[in-house]
């Protein structure tokens, strides 16, 4: 499961901000659910909305998009999500 950094990397990539509280906002059900969060707010429309109240703007609803897709495409591919966690962790190094 892709953690903040990786969400908030590919955001800034795509969208050039990180939109890290529409990130915590899917995410919050993880708190208490582990992995099993998935199943509350990650369809794409439930996103999409929760992403635009989150950041008030368009872009963020295009961002809890991106996020939901992530989670998807990390899950069913190991190496692209060992890819992405080493590029966002390098973006990370790179900013401090």
């Amino acid at each position: 499961m892709p953690n903040g950094p990786v969400h908030e990397f590919v955001a800034k990539a795509i969208l050039g901000k990180e939109y890290s509280e529409v990130n915590k906002i899917l995410d919050w059900p993880s708190r208490y659910e582990g992995s099993a969060h998935r199943k509350h707010f990650h369809t794409l429309p439930e996103a999409a909305l929760l992403g635009a109240i989150a950041s008030l703007s368009f872009a963020g609803a295009v961002a809890g998009m991106l996020h939901v897709l992530v989670d998807s495409i990390c899950s069913d591919n190991r190496e692209i999500a060992q890819s992405l966690n080493k590029m966002a962790t390098k973006s990370k190094k790179k900013s401090n």
